[in-house]
């Protein structure tokens, strides 16, 4: 299906013919709703080029499908109020905007940087991720503004760049993705040049690194579930 411009979703979005690609010039699907839940779903997937959820002072959208949705170029929340997002994976190919200045949770889903190209976080508040699954065919991720992982983090592939203004933060209680008994907390090919922040009472290890190399560090559990510490590799 080929588009230009925006196609505005007051209610559901359901592929249920084919894997279905959204294309063209602005190509969009913008959701808008207040009043009710709105779900992202059907028995087939659908890869757009742009994502945009608004809905002034309410929105709830549920994905109802794992991988659902593909974002070739943008994810944008945009709009004043609270946005709400639940359920199953969504794919991000493309870069992250965040400019609602109400509450965004991601509660339950995984988001899954899947892009080969270098993608970006940016916006104007931090954005808080239930879920962030690092797997990347190539380029990186640059963080732009504050990112928050609230469950689980996995360094498949790609590098995450941070700086001061704008760390990795994980929450007490967070963790590197575990695969059998045992964390995947990064390599060579996957870790975090930049500051990266964990909190709480948490042993953990920071899959830290700069130019190539790997240099992780970890830390016993802490006493208390307001410690914070910063780790980065020079």
């Amino acid at each position: 299906v080929t588009v230009s411009g925006r196609i505005s979703i007051s209610g559901n979005w359901a592929n249920n013919y084919s894997y279905t690609d959204v294309d063209g010039s602005g190509a969009e699907l913008y959701f808008f709703n207040r009043t009710v839940t709105q779900t992202l779903g059907g028995t087939h997937s659908t890869a757009i080029s742009e994502l945009l959820f608004g809905g002034g002072t309410a929105s709830t959208v549920s994905i109802t499908k794992d991988s659902a949705f593909v974002v070739k170029d943008l994810l944008a929340m945009d709009d004043v109020g609270n946005l709400s997002i639940s359920g199953h994976t969504l794919i991000i190919e493309g870069s992250i905007e965040r400019n609602n200045s109400g509450t965004t949770s991601f509660s339950s889903n995984q988001i899954r940087l899947n892009g080969e190209q270098d993608q970006m976080l940016s916006g104007s508040y931090p954005l808080k991720l239930y879920d962030l699954y690092l797997r990347k065919t190539g380029g990186s991720f640059t963080l732009n503004d504050t990112l928050i992982i609230t469950n689980e983090l996995e360094m498949g592939l790609g590098n995450i760049y941070s700086d001061a203004s704008y760390p990795l933060i994980m929450t007490d209680n967070a963790t590197m993705f575990t695969a059998g008994i045992s964390p995947v907390v990064g390599s060579a090919d996957s870790h975090i040049e930049g500051p990266m922040i964990k909190k709480g009472n948490d042993a953990f290890v920071f899959p830290i690194g700069k130019n190539g190399v790997y240099n992780p560090i970890g830390i016993s559990a802490p006493s208390s579930t307001s410690d914070v510490f910063v780790a980065e590799y020079f």
